[in-house]
């Protein structure tokens, strides 16, 4: 009975109605606007993911493994359009059958220069920043 009667007078304060309406909206506005570098977030994580996989499944991934460098490390070292820009180099690449053959034969050194492969130089600069890295984490633990 006593709810009935103060949702009576909400309804007879139209001002008080409008001010619950507003406050409700801004806080909704304030969440949306909180909570959106956290979907940013989880966004670049789904497309750093989805990037790692084409990477790993295709000529690029082959020739990153075969040279020791490893997978995270290739992708966090560059930005993402660069990477990008190299997977589509390698799928258009003129030299497919030379670097299959490079791919297939494990008695070549991962630190041998390719002059076939318009990515080596960029390859070979990542690897060697990739083993300093992990020498002078070796040397401070």
């Amino acid at each position: 009975m006593e709810n009935s009667r103060l949702l009576g007078e909400a309804i007879q304060h139209p001002d008080l109605i409008f001010l619950l309406v507003m406050g409700g909206s801004l806080i909704t506005q304030s969440l949306y606007k909180s909570l959106a570098p956290i979907k940013g977030f989880f966004s670049r994580h789904c497309y750093r993911d989805e990037l790692k996989d084409r990477v790993a499944h295709s000529r690029l991934g082959k020739m990153l493994a075969r040279r020791d460098i490893d997978l995270q490390y290739y992708l966090f070292s560059q930005p993402a359009s660069d990477a990008e820009q190299y997977l589509r180099n390698c799928q258009r690449c003129d030299s497919l059958d030379q670097c299959d053959d490079y791919l297939d034969n494990n008695i070549l050194d991962g630190s041998i220069a390719l002059p076939f492969c318009p990515h080596n130089d960029s390859i070979l600069k990542i690897k060697n920043q990739q083993d300093n890295l992990y020498k002078l984490r070796n040397k401070n633990l």
